[in-house]
């Protein structure tokens, strides 16, 4: 794995990471992390995309991982958005002689959609796993009618946990989670929730752009983004190769859950047939 810097179109320096297979790949899979993670988070993701001549690379969103910002803060969802393309243009001559995939998790989703709709990547196909696409239930009506304000007001303010427990039905992985020193286990405040609530909003409204194949996943028992989202997404692209798989009792981090071998294998079965 070889770790290296790029610069986002604001200057600010972020981290990124390039897991290389040992044959020349047969694509290369840019993955998207989502709220509170960092690259190193796919580790095992990548080495097992290696494993079957995928290369992949991943970058730390600002105020994750060991890139700069303040931890867990989202200033404006934008940022995600455009530092996702400034990656993709920094890795782009390693990429140029393989097809390209993007790959989102979770809050990366978002980002991976928006990315997609304003910029029309030359991607070969997109992957959405556990997005965040829908507002969840458990967010009170009230802080949602509220979110504009309390973000101009009191950005800082704690509005919503993440609860840990919900990531995996692995005791092992959840712990492992816990001991992640790069890992942001903080709540999510008003000023980023506001930013996620505008992304989600614009997403839903202009879904019906997206018209690369996609690759759909989420759990049924995912307690921290809504399952209705990526069948909502699912429905409204207007891409003729699209395929949505839900995973029985499954939790949120479906590459960390007890039975992950059923997402590696949906996974890569998808990337092959469209390399």
């Amino acid at each position: 794995m070889n770790e290296f810097t790029f610069r986002a179109a604001d200057g600010v320096e972020l981290d990124g990471r390039h897991w290389a297979s040992a044959q020349p790949p047969k694509s290369n899979v840019v993955i998207v992390h989502g709220f509170g993670h960092h690259s190193g988070s796919f580790e095992e993701v990548a080495q097992h995309l290696n494993k079957h001549s995928f290369g992949v690379f991943a970058f730390d969103q600002r105020g994750h991982g060991r890139s700069p910002g303040k931890r867990g803060y989202i200033v404006s969802f934008d940022n995600w958005v455009n530092d996702t393309r400034a990656f993709l243009a920094h890795i782009a001559s390693q990429t140029a002689g393989a097809p390209l995939i993007l790959l989102g998790h979770s809050l990366g989703c978002l980002a991976l959609g928006l990315y997609a709709i304003r910029h029309k990547p030359p991607a070969r196909g997109l992957v959405f796993s556990s997005g965040l696409l829908k507002i969840p239930d458990n967010v009170p009506k009230a802080l949602q009618s509220l979110a504009s304000v309390l973000s101009a007001l009191t950005p800082w303010l704690p509005v919503q946990k993440v609860d840990v427990n919900a990531c995996s039905r692995d005791p092992k992985a959840v712990q492992a989670l816990r001991d992640d020193p790069l890992r942001y286990g903080g709540a999510v405040h008003a000023r980023s929730g506001a930013e996620i609530s505008k992304g989600i909003a614009e997403l839903r409204a202009r879904a019906t752009e997206i018209d690369l194949p996609v690759l759909i996943m989420h759990g049924t028992k995912d307690r921290l983004t809504d399952c209705r989202g990526s069948r909502d997404l699912h429905a409204a692209v207007k891409s003729a190769d699209k395929t949505l798989c839900i995973f029985d009792r499954a939790y949120h981090e479906l590459y960390n859950d007890s039975d992950k071998d059923r997402w590696f294998t949906q996974v890569v079965t998808w990337l092959e047939a469209h390399r």
